[in-house]
């Protein structure tokens, strides 16, 4: 059933939540002309048809007859955001990881590693925040930024260096993206949890990925340890190699995010 006391935000605009890098880098990406309508139609009659065929023949859909307490936890939170229901689908997996993919017909897939690490009220971080990437079109606008550094790349043969000088910029202004889009996914979870020691929870078990060991954490050291990274990253010498450590990284790290 519904929780009702948890706060509705009726025509809400994923813009209400975006990181600005993230939010300005969208807004460059939307400016490619015509890559969106390509995109879409490759979505339309390739990838977003093979993901779906995959996920009814070896995953488990969730509805209202298949893990409804799930399903209604994904309803209720679509509420909230103000947005319409997506697929969801649970993979038989170990890794504590979840993905999002569709653009016309998003779809939600929850590995149940993730799900058997979390307890049921962080599964709802987990929903928000895969459906904080659906509101703010992340899925097509990350395979336009893709195509657009792998373009540029390829042209590096052919323009003296110049193409592939502008791609590698362009590779690693990816995956800087990237990261301020997870936060941004973050932002969403929290509305749609509206409980930030439950989010906390989940990145603190992201970190350390022991149910057995998470009843001895501490969420002020945890903190703690954000606070001691930033501090760190003071250093002249630390920050050169933190820059090493997220070039290509997808996602901050849980202790500062």
């Amino acid at each position: 059933m519904a929780d009702t006391t948890r706060k509705r935000f009726p025509s809400l605009s994923s813009t209400a939540f975006e990181h600005p890098t993230d939010r300005s880098t969208l807004a460059a990406l939307k400016k490619a002309p015509g890559l969106d309508w390509v995109f879409r139609k490759f979505n339309e009659y390739g990838g977003d048809r093979a993901g779906k065929l995959y996920c009814v023949s070896d995953t488990v859909r969730v509805d209202r007859t298949q893990c409804p307490d799930l399903y209604a936890m994904l309803v209720e939170s679509c509420e909230i955001l103000d947005m319409p229901v997506p697929q969801l689908f649970i993979d038989q997996r170990p890794q504590a990881n979840a993905m999002t993919f569709g653009v016309e017909s998003p779809i939600i897939v929850v590995y149940s590693g993730l799900l058997e690490l979390l307890d049921e009220p962080e599964w709802r971080v987990v929903l928000g925040h895969e459906l904080g990437h659906i509101k703010a079109n992340h899925v097509l606008y990350r395979q336009v930024a893709q195509f657009l550094a792998r373009f540029l790349l390829s042209l590096g043969g052919r323009t003296f260096g110049l193409g592939q000088t502008l791609g590698a910029g362009l590779f690693y202004a990816f995956f800087h993206w990237y990261r301020p889009r997870e936060l941004t996914a973050d932002r969403a979870a929290l509305l749609a949890s509206q409980e930030p020691e439950t989010v906390l929870n989940v990145e603190m078990k992201l970190a350390g990925g022991s149910r057995k060991l998470y009843a001895q954490m501490n969420k002020d050291a945890f903190l703690q340890q954000g606070r001691d990274y930033e501090e760190m990253g003071k250093d002249a010498l630390n920050q050169f190699y933190k820059m090493g450590m997220t070039l290509t990284t997808t996602h901050p790290f849980p202790a500062v995010r």
